[in-house]
């Protein structure tokens, strides 16, 4: 969409298949098809950052009662592998989130102001979609290779994936089009950016006195991770990846935290999405229909949003 952009004063969980697939998020194909059974990813404690790294798995539990304030709830049968029958072979994937990180819709700018106005952002959030494609290479390796098998050593087939909602985080339908995108193995384009003309017809994309932030780029990231946006006492509350400590300011909780240069404009990028292999069904969440989760949309929001 065609959006212009103001200086404002003053930004998944995975559940896996039905008998306890645990996915990982996967860069390198050495971790595909593995389950938190045989490897874990964990944060590195070392570290006040926290950069995650992996750690040894967790085998199954039986819970009998022993655990604190445990209820038994049964006695698992010897020879069960044996007899076990597949009902349905299903992963579920909800709360992906997915944000339009540079829609004027965002409310990151409420953040700093602390009190009931926080968690409008989150620092990786530029990355959802990519995170997503992962997570669907995840569900690809296990629809032919599931983590138990049935009688016989017959190994079922995933039947269907489904997203339990929350696909999209601001009730925007470019958020839910990249979910669809990314399901279908389509190529999915992050970045919103602006229109570099001034004018749309004969309609300006800024009210007169505004200007188009990276008219000469759309492709550039335009959000509250851009430091150069903000004025100097409030650029430490978001996370930009180019200069996480830019000097004294008012607050900065990121100081500590890695360089990344050039990470939000690579986020905007353009790619292709791999698709799952087995159909998938998408339920509604209350941030597919509601603004930020909360309010009904109204010809206001989308003029915010549009401009």
């Amino acid at each position: 969409m065609n959006r212009f952009r103001t200086k404002v004063a003053a930004a998944l969980v995975a559940a896996g298949a039905l008998i306890t697939v645990a996915v990982a998020q996967a860069a390198t194909s050495d971790t595909l098809g593995v389950t938190t059974v045989t490897q874990r990813i964990v944060p590195d404690s070392s570290s006040g950052f926290n950069f995650l790294t992996t750690g040894p798995g967790e085998d199954y539990t039986v819970r009998d009662g022993s655990e604190d304030g445990g209820t038994a709830l049964g006695t698992a049968v010897s020879g069960r592998d044996k007899r076990r029958t597949s009902v349905s072979y299903f992963g579920q994937l909800t709360d992906f989130q997915l944000a339009d990180e540079e829609s004027p819709l965002r409310v990151e700018f409420l953040d700093p102001e602390g009190g009931s106005f926080t968690s409008a952002w989150r620092p990786g959030e530029a990355l959802n979609p990519q995170e997503e494609d992962a997570m669907i290479r995840q569900f690809n390796a296990f629809s032919t290779k599931p983590p138990q098998l049935a009688k016989g050593g017959v190994k079922p087939k995933m039947d269907f994936v489904v997203n339990t909602g929350d696909i999209s985080d601001n009730n925007q339908y470019n958020e839910a089009l990249w979910n669809l995108q990314i399901a279908e193995g389509k190529t999915v384009n992050p970045g919103t950016g602006v229109d570099p003309a001034p004018y749309v017809g004969n309609t300006a994309l800024c009210p007169a006195g505004m200007n188009v932030l990276d008219a000469s780029d759309p492709g550039l990231y335009t959000g509250v991770q851009d430091r150069d946006e903000w004025p100097a006492p409030t650029m430490g509350y978001f996370w930009d990846p180019d200069q996480p400590d830019p000097g004294p300011v008012t607050v900065n909780p990121f100081a500590d935290w890695p360089s990344y240069p050039g990470l939000m404009n690579r986020a905007q990028r353009p790619f292709k999405a791999t698709g799952l292999k087995v159909p998938s069904y998408f339920v509604f969440g209350n941030h597919d229909n509601l603004v930020q989760g909360n309010a009904w949309g109204s010809e206001i929001f989308n003029q915010i949003a549009t401009g």
